[in-house]
């Protein structure tokens, strides 16, 4: 029971119920490394950072500095893990300029215990089921006096038994508690895209006048600017492989509509350039459908069927979406309106009356893979371009399970000048430092210079004289 007791003429409540046990305890639950993709620094722009999962009232989010996010909760309430096998943590954050992140960590939560007194590195447990290396453990004595993080280096030597990366400080008894935690994270914030755009002169003499229909395009890619004085290595078509003779074609392109969702390395990338299937007359959207909608409603369900690859607003290149119908729900008869449920979330506003079109299957002229994982909102890709020239569409399919595409349109970072010189090129970002090759379409003139994007600036401007 509470008493009160006089401490130097103040009246003080005490209380001998004991610390509450360790997964009752606020405690970090995860910590999350942020860094941007081209400087391996932190992003440069203020972090906002929300926690979608476990709830608010479970868990909270910080940003405890640049580059650091912190989640922290009560386990117990955040996971249940008396009951639930797995826990599932979910980040959304933020920074100016650069794309919305999306992170999902999903983590063995069960409870254990300790099955005989350990006080080193390695530690005996009544299971391991689950449990991966780089999971970090909150074990605690029954009484909760005591208790300590460690992170799993590897499973065993023995069954049930967890080889840490650093050796407990204290022993713990058999039966102390062990609650399993996700492991350290590291987020990588791509920039927004920007667009680059100048104008082409030609040197004649004295003169300099504007060059029309020069052909501009990014030539060589370098991830990370190199260092002062330091001319580096452009990336290659394949990282890491035979360095081909020079040049060689900057492995990187445009996207249109941004990517969907994230796609890891080695997700392959298939050039299908899908014909209309006439066989399936022209659908219209009944309604406005708002960007990041899986639903539309069309003007009839005639040979519509699922798993059809349809092309939503399919006259018009620059807002056309192309999706699997997953499920049509008919509204009466085929040749009456139906609601079409989508494989994603539509990257774009299509508004009513915009045509839908189904797509034919295709053999792939072109088929490889990611050089680098890419994000959901990316609007280039990197990969090896050798062969690749003018507008595709594609499909993309990351390693499953489960089975996965998504289509696109890629464009390569080539244009041609207008009557006065102008040009501007497709949206680039994921570039640390390019080089800008122009040349005269009608003679042997050329220039190449070097540029390092400014992504604080919507637009980069480059002029060059060949």
């Amino acid at each position: 029971m509470r008493r009160t007791v006089d401490v130097q003429g103040s009246a003080v409540v005490i209380s001998p119920l004991g610390p509450p046990p360790v997964p009752e305890r606020s405690s970090a639950i995860m910590a999350v490394t942020v860094r941007d993709e081209l400087t391996r620094r932190a992003p440069r722009a203020r972090l906002t950072a929300r926690l979608t999962r476990p709830s608010a009232a479970e868990a909270m989010v910080r940003i405890v500095e640049d580059s650091l996010i912190g989640v922290a909760g009560r386990p117990a309430r955040a996971f249940t893990p008396s009951i639930a096998t797995l826990g599932r943590v979910e980040l959304e954050v933020r920074a100016q300029r650069y794309i919305t992140r999306r992170l999902a960590v999903e983590f063995s939560c069960s409870r254990r215990t300790v099955a005989s007194p350990s006080g080193n590195a390695i530690v005996t447990l009544n299971s391991s089921l689950g449990l991966q290396a780089t999971q970090r453990l909150l074990i605690g004595t029954d009484d909760g006096a005591r208790a300590e993080f460690a992170v799993i280096a590897a499973l065993g030597p023995l069954a049930n038994q967890v080889t840490l990366v650093v050796p407990l400080t204290s022993p713990f008894p058999a039966g102390a508690t062990v609650q399993p935690l996700p492991p350290e994270q590291t987020l990588e914030m791509h920039r927004a895209a920007v667009s680059i755009q100048g104008r082409i002169l030609k040197k004649t003499g004295t003169a300099i006048t504007p060059l029309a229909n020069a052909d501009v395009s990014v030539s060589k890619l370098w991830r990370t600017p190199p260092g002062a004085g330091a001319a580096g290595t452009p990336e290659t078509p394949v990282p890491g492989g035979p360095v081909p003779a020079a040049p060689w074609a900057a492995p990187i392109a445009a996207l249109w509509p941004p990517l969907y969702a994230d796609m890891p390395v080695g997700t392959a990338l298939d050039v299908e350039d899908r014909p209309v299937d006439a066989a399936m007359s022209v659908k219209t959207l009944l309604d406005d459908v708002p960007e990041g909608a899986s639903e539309l409603r069309v003007s009839d369900a005639l040979n519509l069927l699922p798993n059809d690859v349809l092309a939503v607003d399919a006259d018009d290149p620059s807002r056309q979406e192309i999706v699997i119908a997953l499920q049509v729900n008919l509204s009466a008869a085929a040749a009456d309106w139906a609601r079409v449920r989508i494989n994603q979330p539509l990257a774009l506003l299509h508004r009513r009356g915009a045509t839908v079109r189904r797509l034919q299957a295709a053999v792939p002229s072109l088929s490889t893979t990611l050089n680098y994982a890419a994000v959901a909102g990316d609007e280039v890709l990197l990969f090896d371009t050798t062969g690749f020239a003018g507008r595709h569409q594609i499909c993309l399919r990351p390693p499953g399970p489960p089975a996965a595409a998504a289509f696109q349109q890629l464009i390569p970072l080539l244009v041609r000048s207008d009557a006065q010189g102008f040009y501007r090129l497709p949206p680039i970002s994921r570039a640390g430092k390019i080089e800008l090759y122009a040349r005269d379409s009608g003679s042997s003139a050329s220039s190449a210079v070097e540029f390092i994007p400014d992504y604080d600036q919507h637009e980069n401007q480059v002029d060059v004289i060949v």
